[in-house]
């Protein structure tokens, strides 16, 4: 699904409008609901000059978001930083996606990878960390190819863990365990 509207948004950037919404219609026929595929939709029929359909998908989109947030915060609660609704367990978008933002890997193409992950991830762990190479212990080769050569290695600090108990509707941070 996620092909279909990534390919689509390709679309539209070559204003193939008829293509995009075909691709975008395909995603609804599977998921009617979908809130990013109905806002795409929108947007695509408001370039067409369709705009009678484009405020009926953009309204329809509005109010799943609406029914969205409010699902997303009664599941994750909210950040105690900046009081927005984590997007994740113990996962700010707003605030965790900026604390990514203070190291280098020395790369530009890397960094700006990886920072562009971080900055649309949702979710921690779907985050892309860079790990510097003296936080690694345990470094085995597991691989090698035409072009690369692949290693395991235990991560010193480790990522930051959670345990959820159902009965409390709550999470426990367990920091700095590696994995």
């Amino acid at each position: 699904m996620i092909t279909l509207h990534n390919r689509a948004i390709a679309y539209i950037l070559l204003n193939r409008l008829e293509e995009a919404l075909a691709d975008v219609n395909r995603l609804l026929e599977s998921d009617p609901n979908h809130a990013t595929a109905l806002n795409t939709r929108g947007e695509i029929y408001r370039q067409m000059g369709r705009h009678k359909e484009s405020l009926s998908d953009l309204n329809k989109s509005f109010g799943i978001k609406s029914y969205n947030t409010d699902m997303t915060y009664l599941r994750f609660g909210t950040c105690p930083n900046c009081k927005e609704y984590n997007t994740g367990f113990l996962y700010c978008h707003s605030c965790d996606s900026q604390l990514c933002q203070k190291w280098t890997s020395g790369n530009f193409e890397i960094d700006k990878f990886i920072k562009n992950a971080q900055i649309n991830s949702k979710y921690y762990h779907k985050v892309i960390e860079f790990i510097p190479f003296n936080k690694l212990e345990n470094i085995k080769q597991i691989g090698q190819g035409g072009f690369s050569t692949v290693y395991s290695a235990t991560w010193i600090d480790g990522k930051r863990l959670y345990k959820y108990d159902i009965n409390l509707l709550n999470c426990y941070c367990l920091a700095n365990h590696s994995q």
